[in-house]
């Protein structure tokens, strides 16, 4: 039996949920026995797998195995950043799992976009930004690529004839918020002596009441001190912070064991202000992450923002703040990248121009 079109749940007048499929291009109905939506879906997974198993077809493969097989012998063992993915994939999973690879077209990838941006296929009802359903759908393309080229055993891999198009949306503009140096100041001011109300509307990620530093305030901090990448930061462990080494401490953001990837995670010395925040928070400490935890920081920092009347703020803005103004304060671009952990052309493209001697010697 060979699935044409994607399996589907069905509610029949009777009240009873019945799993509609197609066999030899006609419809045809598979009771449950459920009138229980979630015990109807239990049995509609119970059903896949069985019909996976039996219709195994290596050479056109369900999509969910392409992003299980990428996962799992590509991102998990080369990704950094492997942690991110799980979520990317759900949502890639809630419209394309049960179809095969030639049976996705450039309308599916369309029509994903439009429905990611009103907020479906995510376990939120989290409303897709541009850029954040342009990397689900790059990972989409990229397991497609790696079942062609890398999987392993080799009679897994497909052919690159029933690969599809991927529509992508539009890359988001450059992200060219500055923030000023007296809004940094009123953050630091934030991180030591304020906190977000509990019952406010700007919190929108609570927080228990503790007499701890919050989480936002010690991920705010990091982020204007640093100007290293979120996810770095998320990850950062108390056993890549010495207090012993440099002037007043050393940040290694390459966790203990891993390679870097292009997106490199430099060791970083710490200025005195966040050696100081790094302290209080190390003897307040409830487990081994700096921030508690390894979940996202979006939210919080832009309710922040929020909260202090400072507008466009997300963990990037901070990346983007700090680079602007060591170049325009005159430090040496090798420095700054090097600080960051970017490329020096990738810096020199993008902020040499600030550079208070930039063509001086034209004029």
């Amino acid at each position: 039996m060979e699935i044409k079109y994607k399996p589907e749940l069905w509610l029949r007048e009777n009240g009873y949920y019945y799993i509609r499929y197609w066999k030899n291009g006609k419809p045809k109905p598979q009771a449950t026995g459920k009138k229980n939506l979630l015990e109807a879906q239990a049995v509609f997974e119970g059903w896949l797998e069985e019909r996976r198993e039996y219709n195994l077809n290596t050479s056109d493969p369900l999509v969910s195995d392409c992003l299980k097989n990428h996962f799992e012998q590509w991102i998990r063992e080369k990704m950094l950043s492997w942690n991110r993915y799980p979520s990317m994939i759900n949502n890639l999973n809630s419209y394309f799992s049960n179809m095969r690879v030639s049976e996705v077209k450039m309308k599916d990838s369309e029509k994903y976009i439009s429905e990611r941006y009103a907020g479906k296929h995510s376990s939120r009802g989290v409303k897709g930004s541009p850029s954040t359903v342009r990397k689900e759908l790059q990972n989409l393309r990229a397991s497609f690529n790696f079942m062609a080229d890398k999987v392993e055993p080799k009679d897994l891999r497909i052919s690159r004839d029933i690969i599809p198009y991927i529509v992508l949306p539009l890359p988001s503009p450059s992200r060219d918020k500055i923030i000023s140096k007296e809004d940094l100041e009123t953050m630091r001011d934030f991180c030591f002596n304020d906190s977000m109300p509990t019952n406010g509307s700007w919190n929108r990620v609570k927080e228990q009441k503790s007499n701890r530093v919050p989480r936002i305030n010690r991920a705010l901090l990091l982020l204007i001190e640093t100007a290293q990448r979120k996810t770095a930061i998320t990850e950062l462990k108390w056993d890549q912070v010495r207090f012993d080494l440099g002037k007043y401490g050393l940040i290694t953001f390459l966790p203990h064991g891993k390679h870097q990837s292009t997106k490199r995670r430099p060791p970083v010395p710490m200025s005195e202000t966040l050696s100081r925040m790094m302290k209080i928070a190390y003897e307040e400490r409830i487990n081994d992450y700096v921030l508690d935890k390894k979940t996202d920081i979006w939210y919080e920092i832009k309710s922040v923002g929020e909260y202090l009347g400072i507008s466009d703020i997300s963990p990037h803005v901070f990346r983007h703040t700090y680079c602007t103004h060591k170049i325009q304060d005159g430090y040496d671009i090798e420095k700054v990248a090097k600080f960051v952990g970017d490329e020096v052309e990738t810096v020199r493209k993008n902020y040499e121009h600030l550079s208070p001697n930039y063509l001086s010697d034209m004029v």
